[in-house]
C-alpha cells in the first residue's frame, strides 16, 4: 500500500545536492551536517488519515530505495495537496530516532525547492513551531524533528560541532539567496 502511495502521488523532486568545494567560499551561514541514513519525511494522507512516511534514499542520495510509515505527532495541514515534504538525515541520539532537516521541497502541496534558502528555512521554523509536538507517545515513535544546526562564522560551527551529542558529516555553506546549499 505504502509502495503505491509513493509511485502514484509523492510529487516530482530535484534533491539537493551539496557540492563539495576545496577553497575557501563567502557564506551567509554554515550549516553542521550530521553523519547518518540520508532519507526525506514526506507528510501525506492514505485513505482518510494523514500520515508521515520514511522514504530511504540510497548511498547516491538519487533514489528512493525504501518507505516506511512513521508514528509522529504534526499538523493535519501538512499532508494538504500533494504534502509536505522535508529531506535531511535520520540518527539517533541518546536512543531517540531524530530527523534531522536540512531542506524542504514541498510546504502543504506547494512546491518551493527554487525558493532561496531564507524563505525555506522560514518555511522549516514554522513547520517546527506551529506543525509539529516534540512529545513522545513510546520510545519506537521519530517524535523529534529538527533543523541542522546553523551559525553565522565558520569557527563557530567547528566549536559548535565538537560539542554535539552526535558525529558530523561535513558542514555546508549556506548564501541566503540561494536555494542549495555548497559543501566545505
Amino acid at each position: 500500500m505504502a509502495t503505491t502511495i509513493l509511485k502514484t502521488r509523492l510529487p516530482d523532486l530535484e534533491l539537493s545536492y551539496v557540492k563539495t568545494l576545496h577553497k575557501k567560499v563567502r557564506a551567509d551561514a554554515y550549516q553542521i551536517l550530521p553523519k547518518g541514513k540520508k532519507c526525506m519525511l514526506w507528510f501525506t494522507y492514505k485513505m482518510d488519515e494523514n500520515v508521515a512516511f520514511l522514504l530511504s534514499l540510497d548511498k547516491t542520495g538519487k533514489n528512493i530505495n525504501g518507505i516506511q510509515p512513521i508514528m509522529m505527532s504534526f499538523s493535519d495541514d501538512l499532508s494538504l495537496g500533494s504534502g509536505t515534504v522535508l529531506s535531511g538525515t535520520i540518527l539517533s541520539v541518546n536512543k531517540q530516532s531524530v530527523f534531522c532537516c536540512n531542506d524542504i521541497h514541498y510546504y502543504q502541496g506547494t512546491h518551493i525547492e527554487r525558493c532561496n534558502f531564507e524563505t525555506k528555512y522560514d518555511y522549516i521554523s514554522n513547520i517546527l513551531k506551529n506543525h509539529t509536538n516534540q512529545t513522545a507517545l513510546d520510545e519506537l515513535q521519530l517524535t523529534i524533528l529538527t533543523t541542522s544546526v546553523l551559525t553565522h562564522r565558520f569557527n563557530d560551527a567547528i566549536s559548535y560541532a565538537r560539542t554535539l551529542p552526535y558525529d558530523i558529516y561535513g558542514f555546508a555553506a549556506i548564501r541566503f539567496n540561494y536555494s542549495s546549499p555548497l559543501g566545505i
